[in-house]
């Protein structure tokens, strides 16, 4: 019912359909983006091709520094203008000694600049958190966000004088790596509209699975989580808001067959990795899709954007540049590269005056227990397994009754049923009893069920037989065999 309107199935599970019938060619997804990505910094596709292939590695790149550098490195981005490089600060001359070491020979080597900076990214962190708790305790609300081009954590409030009293009156000194700076207005989720897949109230975002084979689209948490697809109502699961998470997700399954497509402005795409928050380098160039602005991108600018409101200061800042990146609707909608997962769309800084936009790093999916559904998608998700269970009994005559009834599927119906006797003979039944004869002698034997349901799924448990003659006190079944 509802895979009749495929040209609606913007993103996620919802598109299997819709996913199967593009014909894109290999490489397009990305040609799609190098094109955006050359329209905007004047560059041809080939360049751009080249660029974006680039900020996989410097994403990496970003990540291992941070870790391994955690006491000298403050920090890296990329730069499109005047030239394309990379540049990247530390606190120490032996960090930058131990970079070029890393990436001699590489792609990098000849795009990596370095300069000096007074803090690392993780005092401008510790300092970030600090200077967010003291305005909690100061009752002024703000955003804030580490500036790394600047070496700085900056406060964003919409009344600085305000917040320098407040903090006077409660004897708090202002760390200093911090600056406090004026904005029009505070960040605002939005999620008024429907955007994407036409939910009843937001965008839907990529596909996530349970370790149970149940699946189904992600979007922003603070999104009501009463959604619904062409008017049949999507089951909410699980939502997390707060901290570095803003994100909820629903189950399609037994409504439409999940798959690991999207959106992307321009055709249906399978995602086949995602990327953490730690892969993605400031600088890097990435686009979304939400049905209020449609496909629009921006530079990542920052990967530690506080907005407020109970969250951390997590979440990843574009900019749109004379590109407008977020209106209402717009919330839980893919950001992405080619077949890349980066994360979804949570609102707009700055009240929504300006073209920017803020999205949850796709990694935080994990405080829902989920994952994202990438590479290769098996086509039993949504489909549970079945439980495998029997039961044997001895006949006088020496037959042994096994009963396969209480094997069961939560989601449909046994239809096979494949015994191993333990005697070098098997039987498979479309009903769950049969009777097998045994020698009239004392012997064990380990014996199988495995059960398959009417989507494919399999479930087999062993158990260990023991017949004894002359009957004594052998007790049968005594548990279960070997594997």
């Amino acid at each position: 019912m509802i895979k009749r309107s495929l040209s609606l199935l913007v993103l996620t599970l919802i598109a299997v359909s819709a996913f199967a019938q593009s014909d894109s060619p290999p490489g397009a997804a990305l040609l799609q983006d190098a094109a955006s990505y050359a329209a905007r910094f004047g560059v041809d596709v080939d360049e751009a091709v080249h660029r974006l292939r680039l900020q996989r590695e410097i994403g990496d790149l970003d990540a291992v520094l941070t870790t391994e550098e955690r006491g000298t490195f403050a920090g890296l981005w990329i730069e499109h203008e005047p030239h394309y490089r990379v540049v990247v600060r530390f606190t120490d001359p032996a960090g930058e000694q131990r970079l070029r070491t890393r990436i001699a020979g590489g792609p990098l080597a000849a795009l990596v600049d370095t300069k000096p900076a007074r803090w690392t990214v993780a005092e401008l962190e510790a300092q970030q958190q600090e200077i967010r708790s003291a305005s909690q305790r100061a009752g002024v609300k703000a955003n804030s966000d580490i500036n790394v081009v600047e070496n700085r954590v900056e406060l964003q409030v919409v009344d600085p004088q305000e917040m320098h009293a407040a903090l006077v009156s409660k004897r708090v000194a202002i760390p200093p790596a911090v600056e406090i700076t004026r904005v029009d207005a505070l960040a605002v989720p939005q999620s008024l509209l429907g955007g994407g897949s036409p939910l009843s109230t937001c965008t839907a975002g990529f596909t996530v699975v349970t370790s149970n084979y149940e699946a189904g689209p992600l979007t922003a948490g603070h999104c009501s989580d009463q959604q619904s697809f062409e008017g049949v109502s999507l089951p909410f699961r699980a939502q997390a808001v707060g901290g570095s998470a803003d994100v909820q997700w629903h189950s399609a399954c037994r409504i439409a067959s999940p798959t690991n497509g999207f959106y992307s402005g321009i055709d249906f795409r399978a995602v086949e990795r995602t990327r953490s928050r730690y892969n993605q380098p400031l600088g890097q160039f990435l686009c979304k899709y939400g049905k209020a602005t449609g496909r629009t991108c921006g530079v990542l600018d920052s990967k530690y954007y506080d907005p407020g409101s109970g969250f951390n200061s997590t979440f990843m800042l574009v900019k749109g540049g004379s590109v407008n990146l977020s209106e209402e609707g717009d919330s839980g909608g893919p950001w992405f590269v080619e077949l890349d997962a980066y994360g979804i769309q949570s609102g707009a800084p700055n009240g929504g005056m300006s073209n920017d936009a803020y999205y949850m790093a796709i990694d935080y999916v994990s405080s829902l227990g989920v994952t994202v559904l990438a590479g290769f998608v098996d086509s039993g998700y949504c489909n549970h397994p079945p439980t495998a269970s029997f039961s044997m009994g001895r006949r006088l005559d020496g037959t042994v009754v096994f009963d396969g009834s209480l094997s069961s599927d939560p989601d449909g119906r046994i239809v096979r049923y494949q015994w191993n006797f333990g005697d070098g003979t098997s039987a498979t039944t479309t009903t769950p009893t049969i009777v097998h004869p045994y020698p009239l002698e004392t012997n064990t034997y380990y014996t199988s069920l495995t059960v398959t349901d009417n989507e494919g799924k399999t479930a087999r448990l062993n158990r260990t037989l023991q017949l004894c003659y002359p009957r004594t006190d052998c007790i049968e079944p005594i548990g279960p065999g070997p594997m």
